[in-house]
């Protein structure tokens, strides 16, 4: 659930990306790096960025996984290009398990 104060929000999501130093962050809030110092340790602050950081990792993983299945649906359909009947026919019955025909 995102945070009530936009400032608190933004910050929670520069904070979890960790692309950007303390002192970044704050002048992109419009604070000093000693409130954003103060504000990582505030449980509702830390919470969010943990949410946020969670929705990135299962992001990330789907991604993988996606990724991983284009993979070896590329493999299978060069595998279909065998000269070996054996390896066209195993190709072929995972293509089918995928449902990538």
């Amino acid at each position: 659930m995102a945070l009530a104060n936009v400032k608190h929000e933004i910050a929670a999501r520069m904070i979890a990306e960790d692309r950007e130093p303390d002192h970044r962050i704050a002048t992109a809030v419009g604070v000093s790096r000693r409130t954003i110092e103060y504000w990582k340790k505030r449980p509702d602050i830390r919470a969010r960025v943990q949410e946020i950081s969670g929705e990135v990792s299962a992001r990330i993983a789907g991604q993988y996984e996606h990724f991983a299945w284009l993979q070896e649906r590329e493999s299978c359909r060069l595998a279909l290009r065998s000269k070996n009947v054996m390896v066209r026919q195993a190709a072929l019955a995972r293509l089918q398990e995928m449902g990538a025909l």
